[in-house]
This record gives structure tokens, sequence and C-alpha cells, in this order.
């Protein structure tokens, strides 16, 4: 159960429903939530990652829009497992 409460507060916060968690953040990290707001009105999922003001944004092309604000971020481009987790016997 509690998996599903943390995976609900996740997508809420991703997409920008009314109980985001970046809501909270915000006052902290404004250039963060600034890109937020950049990404989603983009159409980017976007969400301020963990304490913060690391910015999590999942694209499927692989490319940021053009025109977004990106002075003092740096873009990591990480690998995503299409199988998600696997256990093998030994």
């Amino acid at each position: 159960m509690l998996r599903v409460a943390h995976s609900r507060l996740w997508a809420a916060a991703v997409f920008g429903e009314p109980k985001d968690g970046t809501r909270d953040r915000r006052p902290a990290y404004p250039e963060s939530a600034a890109l937020v707001d950049g990404l989603r009105a983009a159409g980017v999922p976007a969400v301020i990652s963990g304490a913060g003001p690391t910015v999590l944004a999942l694209t499927t092309s692989g490319t940021l829009p053009s025109g977004l604000d990106l002075h003092g971020f740096t873009v990591m481009r990480l690998p995503v497992d299409p199988f998600g987790v696997t256990v093998e016997a030994s």
C-alpha cells in the first residue's frame, strides 16, 4: 500500500496535479520552479526531484524544448531500462 501511495504522489508531482509536491519547494528553489513551469508549459512532465534543486524531466525524444532558460543547470541524459527490475536465480 505504501508503494501505491508513493507512486500516486510522484505522478501528481510530475503531471502537475493540484497536490503537486513541487509547490512546497518553490520558495526555496525559484530557478528550479521556473524551469519546471517552462517544461510543463512545453508539454514535458517535470518535477523538482528529491529535496531540490534537481529538476527531473521525462521526454520521449531525449531532447528538451528550445527556449528554456537552462542557465545554472547541467543537462544529464540518463538511460532508462525499458524492462525494469529483473531477478535471476543462481
